[in-house]
């Protein structure tokens, strides 16, 4: 009985050729077979044995399917029959061959190819009867922040560009390259972008994203890492209005020194009968606060933020608000009163206030304990009505200070201590 001798070679290479099917066809007494035509499965293309008896087919890399001579006589016996090449694809980094499960979800598929080749051992995805690069699942492309950014937020916005008719995607953030433990990981995501919280200071994150649709589930995304921003912002330095100062108007402008380091914006605490908060990016804000018939006080403070987060509030600051409707009042009042000053004890700026039922020379001045005069705070001739002004004592030792005001032929006088 005469049989074929079927002699299989198959070899690998990195060209877009990469399996190579070789062998011969002949009797059992070594006669060479001409013109055997050799049909190959899968767009695997035809060969025909020469006159040696000998056929070579290069196939495309990642094809597969199986080869059978065509001739078939029945005295004829083929050893084997036929025989199926293995799957040959290569994986996301496109440096590996064979059947590798890369991105580890339990099966061998169209998710475990190189994007960027033609690779046709697809499961046929699209049903077009040929499994094929349009068979591939598109793998996502990161979009922000940039790779290898710093000095990010510890709550980023990470996004990633959309994919066409993806169902979900699966965001995986780690501290690891490996991603061997993620911070998150999370697949129900339907929008391309996810906000992060919870993330440490100076810090280096890596990032990725897959997508899933009706085909399956794609491959990963390149990977990405950013680093927070390591420092959070000095405490900021008020400057203006001083500690215990007095507001008439209704407009007061609360001024601070700039923070550092990369400050983007300042939040404003004020606080009194009512409380609010505002946000500026400059270091200086004109703010309404609400007087009425009586006096107010209020304490403000200031915070300044990065991409690190809040840092420490300022040191709070009072700020006494006197009703809208006494200074600059055409009325006059009916005497002469000097109000304590405010605050007292103070540090190192006070506010003094006083009304006058005429128009009057007002000389305001400064003692120490042994009766010598340390400032003149005001001299001049004033209208009738209440005034109010602002001494600073920077220069002055902490102690026991008086203030004589003086209005025409009346005088009074107040205990001040000045604390540092």
């Amino acid at each position: 009985m005469k049989t074929f001798i079927l002699f299989l070679m198959l070899c690998i290479s990195a060209s877009s050729y990469s399996a190579v099917i070789s062998g011969s066809v002949k009797t059992c007494k070594d006669e060479p077979i001409t013109g055997v035509l050799i049909s190959f499965s899968n767009d695997g293309g035809t060969a025909v044995t020469d006159t040696n008896g000998n056929y070579n087919q290069q196939l495309p890399d990642g094809w597969s399917g199986t080869v059978t001579p065509s001739t078939k006589r029945g005295d004829l016996i083929f050893s084997p029959q036929n025989f199926t090449l293995y799957k040959v694809v290569t994986d996301q980094s496109c440096y590996f061959t064979g059947g590798i499960d890369t991105d580890q979800d339990g099966a061998f598929d169209e998710c475990d190819n190189c994007p960027y080749t033609s690779n046709y051992d697809q499961s046929d995805q699209d049903f077009d009867g040929v499994g094929d690069v349009c068979d591939i699942q598109p793998q996502p492309t990161l979009k922000s922040p940039a790779d290898n950014a710093i000095d990010q937020p510890l709550n980023p916005a990470l996004e990633w560009n959309p994919v066409p008719e993806a169902l979900s995607y699966r965001l995986q953030v780690s501290e690891s390259s490996s991603f061997t433990g993620t911070i998150v990981n999370d697949s129900t995501l339907v929008a391309p972008s996810r906000i992060v919280v919870g993330l440490s200071p100076g810090i280096k994150y890596y990032w990725r994203v897959n997508e899933k649709n009706a085909g399956g589930t794609s491959i990963w995304s390149e990977t990405w890492n950013f680093t927070t921003a390591a420092i959070l912002p000095e405490k900021v330095t008020l400057l203006s209005p001083p500690d215990g100062g007095a507001a008439t108007d209704e407009s007061v402008e609360f001024i601070w020194h700039m923070s550092s380091p990369a400050v983007t914006s300042y939040e404003l605490e004020l606080t009194g009968d009512s409380t609010f908060t505002t946000v500026t990016s400059d270091t200086a804000i004109t703010l309404f606060v609400p007087g009425s018939s009586i006096q107010q006080n209020y304490s403000w403070r200031v915070r300044a933020y990065n991409t690190a987060g809040y840092g420490d509030y300022s040191n709070s600051r009072s700020l006494l608000r006197f009703p809208t409707d006494v200074s600059g009042s055409e009325s006059s009042p009916e005497k002469f009163y000097v109000f304590q000053n405010y605050p007292n004890p103070f540090n190192p700026s006070t506010t003094f206030s006083f009304t006058i039922p005429h128009r009057s020379f007002v000389s305001l001045k400064v003692f120490d304990v042994l009766g010598k005069e340390v400032a003149t705070v005001l001299s001049e001739e004033l209208p009738a009505g209440k005034h109010i002004r602002h001494w600073y004592a920077g220069q002055l030792p902490s102690g026991t200070y008086f203030c004589r005001l003086k209005a025409g032929s009346q005088m009074e006088s107040k205990r001040l201590l000045l604390i540092k």
